[in-house]
């Protein structure tokens, strides 16, 4: 018997009826903030501030409770401008807390409603509040490189020279300045140099920083005097300050290698590392003259220092790295998998005929214990013309656990004739179907 389908009526949708208690509950949960355009800045402002922290999670559509009680997103449109003057007017209120609240309310604001206020922060400088100035300072540091250039550069230079500030202070400032483009920042560069002389390392730290955006050309008349803090006391002083010379064109930075190979013995590690990378970025012909120096690194007790220097001495010329062929050679045998890669790595660079002498300590290292290692000895062989005499040696890679190494193992392969490639098909190669 067949059935037949159950007929169903149309949904319609009917009006739900709401009780009294739920309609009564709605309008409680909703917040009443008074239309902007009808009352002036005070009033709209206190009656932000009379909100409760739920109804302003509900003005700004958040679940989290953490919001203080503005609605951010309200104070942020054209119709606030006057409630943001008054904001900004309270920045001079004689209460801290007042002022820190202001400060917290116009760090809300997007760049285009900052722009506005930039002269009443230019003022501000003057304050001599410090708690004034560092958040006027980082608000400052928001504005885009043109407004700071015309408008902001001048009083944050007079507040660099000026002897009242405090070194947060200065530091907010030159935080301000790093913002300039490097051809603006060029006019002002010898103020920032004037805070290199100061006492607080956080001071010339953040000052050698803000120099390191010049144009390499700008950079090397203030050489010298970032060359002086390679023998200050603080250790991420010498550092930036080494970070700050390899910005400089390789000619300009090749008058000033002998100072940074004198940093290759410094106590820190952070110091060695960043005298290497910057001795790393020197011309093959000047970094030959130092690359004794760079030997005596792969020595060091850091392995990521014993990479640097391999990876170092890889950027020299055929004729130079053979010098230090031998010394490469041993780093084959360090303990640490990632110099051993490295080690490899710079082999390759080496002549082909030296690297075939190396033949039998390739092969062992096919057999390492780390799976990067094997897969550089692979690629150090496939640049052999002898690798048709270590095949045997590449095919057992194809069934290593690791899939890099037979992926590296097969590639390597394909470098070989048919030929050579047929006696090891049917015995290993159709393992992989």
């Amino acid at each position: 018997m067949q059935l037949r389908p159950k007929l169903r009526a149309p949904r319609v949708n009917q009006p739900t009826v709401e009780s009294a208690t739920d309609k009564v509950s709605r309008v409680r949960r909703r917040p009443v903030v008074p239309s902007p355009v009808k009352m002036d800045g005070a009033l709209l402002f206190d009656a932000l501030d009379g909100l409760a922290t739920t109804q302003i999670c509900a003005l700004l559509d958040v679940a989290s409770l953490k919001a203080v009680p503005l609605a951010i997103r309200a104070f942020q449109q054209e119709a606030y401008l006057e409630l943001q003057t008054k904001v900004v007017e309270e920045l001079q209120h004689a209460s801290v807390d007042r002022r820190e609240l202001a400060v917290w309310r116009l760090t809300k604001l997007r760049v285009k409603a900052l722009k506005r206020h930039t002269a009443t922060f230019v003022r501000m400088l003057g304050n001599p509040s410090c708690d004034m100035r560092h958040p006027v300072l980082w608000m400052m540091g928001q504005l885009p490189p043109a407004t700071l250039a015309t408008v902001v550069t001048p009083a944050v230079v007079q507040l660099l020279k000026g002897c009242g500030a405090t070194c947060q202070a200065r530091v907010q400032a030159l935080l301000v300045l790093d913002r300039l483009l490097p051809a603006l920042l060029v006019l002002d560069a010898q103020k920032v140099v004037l805070m290199l002389g100061g006492n607080d390392a956080s001071v010339r730290d953040k000052a050698l920083g803000t120099l390191a955006k010049l144009e390499p050309a700008a950079l090397a008349e203030h050489a010298p005097a970032v060359l002086q803090h390679l023998a200050a006391s603080d250790w991420c002083v010498r550092g930036i300050a080494l970070v700050t010379l390899g910005k400089l064109a390789p000619q300009f930075l090749a008058q000033h290698s002998p100072a940074i190979v004198r940093m290759l013995g410094d106590s820190h590690f952070y110091v060695r590392s960043m005298s290497l990378a910057t001795l790393a970025k020197l011309d093959p012909a000047h970094l030959a003259a130092h690359a004794p120096a760079v030997v005596q690194i792969l020595l060091d007790r850091d392995q990521a220092l014993r990479v640097g220097a391999l990876a170092t001495l890889g950027k020299l010329e055929l004729v130079n790295l053979s010098l230090h062929s031998t010394a490469v050679v041993n780093m084959l045998q360090d303990s640490e998998p990632t110099v051993r890669s490295a080690a490899l790595a710079t082999l390759g660079k080496l002549d082909p005929g030296f690297i075939v002498q190396q033949s039998p300590a390739l092969l062992e290292m096919l057999e390492d214990s780390d799976a990067s290692v094997r897969v550089s000895a692979l690629d150090v062989l496939g640049k052999l013309d002898t690798l048709a005499l270590h095949t045997p040696a590449v095919v057992k890679l194809i069934t290593d656990a690791d899939g890099n190494v037979v992926f590296k193992a097969l590639e390597t392969l394909r470098l070989l004739n048919v030929d050579v490639l047929r006696p090891h098909v049917s015995r290993h190669l159709l393992k992989l179907l």
